[in-house]
């Protein structure tokens, strides 16, 4: 992916840093990248120069400072432009840092900033500004369905990111049966309800995130309306009466007010689906995805005789991994970038690890998505 570079902030150019995530290798001509955070390989054919240059790419040293290193020890004949282009040609290939803002980070969001430095380094659609991505994460509220195997994890690992505001909906109390594999609960916790226990838990590693906790079951779509405020993202996790019902009220609550929500998700036994990210207007939505399925049970010449007649039962290793997929696409939304679960069902065997990924379409006339 092509880099622009008045995406670049003009420090990002006149003291140019090679990403930490990437390794440089040489043969004796020839010079090759690999950048771990992207999974990216670029390789180049080379002056021998260019190999000394790379070294100093350390965000200390001024572009006249390099050619000034590189003329004394390479000779007169490495012009000006000729180094300029090889810091170019590494920012449009997306191999020096682009990010800024790190070091004003707080100590909580440090590491995460790097994380979002990187990010911006490969993603021409994100600000360079660090500081401007956790602040869209900081502005933001997330509204969360549950707060159970899924829903726990997912309201940890968006409070851990810094979130401005999470919502939570639970009626339930906590179970001893929930601590195997339910984030935010503790012993001391058994027979309180969830939201409350969820409240002190965030409290004491995210005390910068509001959270506003309902104890209540959503049983229409207008109960969760009421509850939308400034939501700029809806994760469902809660499983009752059904995922698929659950999902039907998020959809109708938030397709209308073009809220993008994440529906669908579900684990137990060997597989976990993290949900379909929805983007209303732009994405498939969840009522052709349930078409979908319905037109694929048609299609087989099979219909149901018996239905599932209990849970497959999970562990919390798994239920995390869902979880965690599901939440970082939240995160994704929150903070610009294209969702990873939209347009698609993905399914997870957790015993091979192997994924299974279909694409979804639109059914004819759709109303939710621009022709």
């Amino acid at each position: 992916m092509t880099i622009p570079l008045d995406s670049y902030p003009d420090s990002s150019l006149r003291r140019p840093r090679l990403r930490p995530s990437v390794v440089v290798q040489r043969s004796e001509h020839r010079m090759r990248f690999l950048s771990f955070a992207d999974l990216k390989e670029v390789e180049f054919e080379v002056r021998p120069y260019v190999h000394a240059l790379i070294r100093h790419l350390d965000g200390e040293t001024s572009c006249e400072e390099l050619l000034a290193t590189l003329r004394r020890d390479h000779g007169e004949d490495v012009s000006e432009e000729e180094v300029l282009d090889v810091v170019r040609c590494l920012a449009q290939h997306g191999l020096l840092v682009r990010g800024t803002g790190i070091e004003e980070s707080e100590p909580f969001l440090v590491r995460q900033a790097q994380f979002l430095a990187e990010l911006a380094a490969s993603r021409p659609e994100l600000p360079a500004d660090v500081g401007v991505l956790q602040e869209r994460l900081s502005g933001a509220e997330a509204l969360v369905l549950g707060a159970g195997g899924t829903g726990s994890w997912v309201v940890r690992a968006l409070c851990a990111s810094g979130v401005g505001t999470v919502a939570v909906l639970d009626p339930d109390d906590v179970e001893l049966s929930n601590l195997n594999r339910q984030a935010l609960y503790l012993r001391e916790d058994v027979g309180s309800p969830k939201v409350e226990a969820l409240v002190r838990r965030c409290a004491e590693f995210a005390p910068a995130t509001r959270i506003r906790a309902v104890r209540q079951r959503v049983g229409a779509a207008a109960d969760l309306v009421a509850h939308l405020g400034q939501a700029d993202v809806v994760v469902s996790c809660a499983d009752e009466p059904s995922v698929n019902a659950v999902s039907d009220l998020v959809a109708e609550a938030c397709e209308p007010r073009g809220i993008p929500h994440i529906v669908g998700g579900a684990y137990g036994g060997h597989l976990g689906i993290p949900g379909t990210t929805v983007l209303p207007g732009r994405s498939v939505c969840w009522k052709c995805l349930r078409h979908e399925a319905e037109r694929e049970r048609l299609a087989s010449g099979y219909e149901d005789v018996l239905g599932r007649t209990g849970s497959a039962g999970s562990i919390g290793a798994i239920t995390a991994l869902v979880a965690n997929i599901t939440a970082w696409d939240a995160i994704r939304v929150l903070v610009g970038m294209p969702p990873a679960l939209a347009d698609r069902v993905r399914e997870l065997d957790v015993i091979s690890l192997d994924w299974r990924s279909r694409p979804l379409r639109s059914r004819p006339g759709c109303p939710c998505r621009p022709a």
